[in-house]
């Protein structure tokens, strides 16, 4: 896409209609442009969804694309941003509503063809890839790539849990300051906070010492929230030599980072812990017996924590698809 300028699609959008547009080498291209930024939002933003169901969805939103943009610009350009603002819309608003709003209502039932119109099968990129790698042997093909995304993740998200982890513990010792300036206000206002332990000695705190602890707090707070959240994104790893092969190979755009869409549900719940700012993800693949002992723990009540049939049902659905020591 990146030889493809808006010049060149307004000059088609001149000269052909939507569908003649769509079915031309320049709208393939915008169309694979539209589905590949959709893969990668979907990816980040959408990972704890059906995979097949937001699958279908960028797919169609894709086949639109050229239709959309025909009718709106230059009102919309075709950034990232937009794109993904449209898919965000497809979860917020009805069919009708939708193509409404992008002026597509005529176009709603448009298919460029036969081939195009097919609905694109949400792990398609992970099979194909299985199939290069080993075709006679696709369980051992699926073990290396399932632990490379292991790996490449853990990379990927170890620094971030750096962060975050100084990121607390920033925003704890922010509290320190906090504490006596929080104190010596109180005892300004209400003789009776005196009484209070250390009270007293806080009391004899001057305003410019207050005032001080109080801009050394909101630092501390700032400098967590930037540590946290860094104004610049580190850069992901590079995928594995085999598989870098393969994407320059194919002309796939390479980004390795989002594969672990591809994995079923259950395969992602059992390798991934997510929360209270952490992105932790198991070192060794998960076997059989893996399996088994989290579904154990899932069926009986533990500390604080009562009993979950129904992920451990979908762990057992999930093992019954195959009978690989590495499901």
């Amino acid at each position: 896409m990146d030889s493809i300028t808006l010049e060149m699609i307004e000059d088609q959008l001149e000269r052909h209609n939507a569908g003649e547009l769509a079915q031309s080498e320049l709208g393939r291209s915008f169309t694979a442009y539209v589905a590949d930024v959709l893969d990668q939002y979907t990816a980040e933003y959408y990972a704890d969804d059906e995979p097949g169901h937001v699958a279908l969805i960028a797919s169609r939103l894709a086949q639109l694309s050229t239709a959309i943009f025909y009718r709106n610009i230059p009102d919309l350009l075709p950034e990232p941003t937009t794109i993904e603002a449209m898919f965000d819309d497809v979860y917020t608003l009805d069919g009708r509503a939708f193509c409404s709003k992008y002026d597509i209502l005529d176009f709603y039932e448009m298919r460029v063809d036969d081939h195009q119109s097919q609905e694109r099968a949400w792990d398609e990129p992970y099979q194909q890839l299985i199939a290069h790698l080993d075709p006679a042997n696709p369980a051992a093909a699926r073990q290396r790539i399932d632990q490379a995304i292991l790996d490449h993740k853990r990379a990927a998200t170890a620094p971030m849990n750096r962060r975050s982890f100084m990121a607390i513990l920033i925003y704890i010792l922010a509290l320190v300051p906090a504490g006596p300036a929080v104190l010596r206000v109180m005892t300004s206002i209400d003789e009776k906070t005196r009484d209070l332990r250390f009270a007293d000695q806080v009391a004899t705190l001057s305003w410019p010492m207050t005032i001080g602890l109080f801009g050394l707090t909101f630092a501390l707070i700032v400098l967590s929230v930037e540590i946290r959240y860094p104004k610049r994104r580190q850069p992901a790893p590079p995928p594995p030599a085999f598989i870098k092969a393969w994407f320059d190979r194919n002309e796939r755009p390479g980004h390795f980072e989002h594969w672990h869409i591809y994995w079923p549900t259950a395969k992602l719940w059992v390798h991934r812990r997510e929360g209270f700012f952490f992105d932790t993800w198991r070192k060794e693949l998960a076997t059989r017996e893996d399996y088994e002992t989290i579904i154990a723990k899932l069926e009986r009540r533990r500390l604080f924590r009562a009993p979950n049939p129904y992920m451990a049902t979908q762990l057992r659905r999930f093992l019954e698809t195959n009978t690989d020591r590495y499901p």
